[in-house]
């Protein structure tokens, strides 16, 4: 089996740790694996077809590229038709996609331009594919004509690969620690926290004061540290930048909760299975999140959720009855949950996978 994508992994950590997730869960079902990656650029597009065309395996697993799809319709429809499982995986429903290429920052006419090129790539650019894999619901045009060949999952994640945390700061405590890694953007709706934060620190008397941590980069953060400055936050919260291995396992040490997406909602999505979250749940650190996962039941006692939408009410009351909330975790039971229904292991039959 081999696995194409276009992406940076140093840019995009997480889709790297996924593509070696669902690779590491091949082999253990007995394929040989290996992936074939380059940054996204139109004539790695090109390079990526050609490496279509050329490859043996049996099964042939490719990364959605949105609009560029329509640049490997060839190569897929030939892979296919000398006897070759293709299968595309579809991280972000097109639709979404569209939705963020129209409110980027980009030019109008750059955006006009890739919005057009969204629509007149989909839905026939997957036609060719065995089988689709998506984790949040794609609407009517681009899933026309692949409602068959189309299984919705949960994302998954390598739970050997992540190293659970060794243990947890004490409480109570004089601060909450609060915990997101991410490459910051508009959907993770950090200044939505931001915003519950500094309502939370208005309030007299409070229990305890709240310390927010952001580890990584992003197109968001720029902004999101202007709001941090206009809600007069600069003592409470900490960029700490990129960061991997031996640090970043020290700050998952020293956080009582981390935070997963809160603002979903900005992107037209009420369902989705963040990826984020399963490396919360496999680390073994309780989070918050909006919106439903179709892994997690709604009583799962370490993911505490929140409506997706605006507000900021539910955040301040999680915080004032935080004591009460923080006798649910168990981190044990927490990276036990990840094992038995996050794993890759556990998802890769809605592959088709069948050496």
């Amino acid at each position: 089996m081999v696995y194409f994508g276009l992406y940076d992994r140093n840019e995009a950590p997480g889709v790297h740790q996924k593509i070696t997730g669902v690779l590491a869960a091949a082999r253990d079902a007995g394929f040989v694996t290996r992936a074939w990656a380059e940054p996204f650029s139109q004539p790695a597009v090109g390079r990526m077809a050609a490496a279509i065309v050329a490859s043996t395996e049996t099964h042939i697993i490719v990364r959605s590229q949105g609009w560029a799809n329509m640049f490997l319709w060839g190569a897929l429809r030939g892979v296919r038709r000398r006897g070759q499982h293709v299968i595309v995986d579809v991280p972000t429903p097109h639709y979404v996609g569209v939705r963020e290429v129209w409110r980027s920052r980009d030019t109008a006419w750059r955006r006009l331009r890739a919005v057009i090129a969204f629509y007149v790539s989909g839905p026939w650019s997957l036609w060719p594919a065995s089988r689709i894999v998506q984790y949040a619901p794609e609407n009517w045009w681009f899933g026309l004509g692949n409602a068959a060949r189309t299984v919705e999952i949960g994302n998954g994640i390598d739970v050997a690969a992540v190293v659970p945390r060794r243990g947890a700061p004490p409480w109570p405590s004089p601060t909450l620690q609060v915990l997101t890694v991410a490459s910051v953007a508009r959907w993770h709706g950090l200044d939505r926290l931001l915003r519950a934060v500094r309502a939370y620190h208005d309030r007299s008397p409070r229990a305890f004061d709240i310390h927010v941590t952001i580890a990584g980069d992003g197109p968001a953060l720029p902004r999101l540290r202007e709001t941090v400055e206009s809600l007069q936050l600069l003592a409470l919260v900490t960029f700490a930048g990129t960061v991997t291995g031996p640090r970043l396992q020290e700050l998952y040490e020293s956080a009582h909760v981390a935070v997963s997406s809160l603002g979903l909602h900005r992107i037209g999505l009420s369902r989705a299975s963040v990826l984020k979250a399963r490396e919360y749940c496999a680390v073994g650190i309780p989070f918050i999140a909006s919106g439903e996962d179709p892994d997690f039941p709604s009583a799962t006692p370490f993911r505490m959720t929140v409506s997706g939408d605006e507000t900021i009410h539910e955040l301040v009351e999680l915080f004032v009855r935080f004591d009460s909330v923080y006798a649910r975790f168990d981190d044990a039971a927490e990276r036990a949950f990840a094992r038995s229904h996050l794993d890759w292991r556990s998802k890769i039959g809605a592959f088709g996978l069948q050496p």
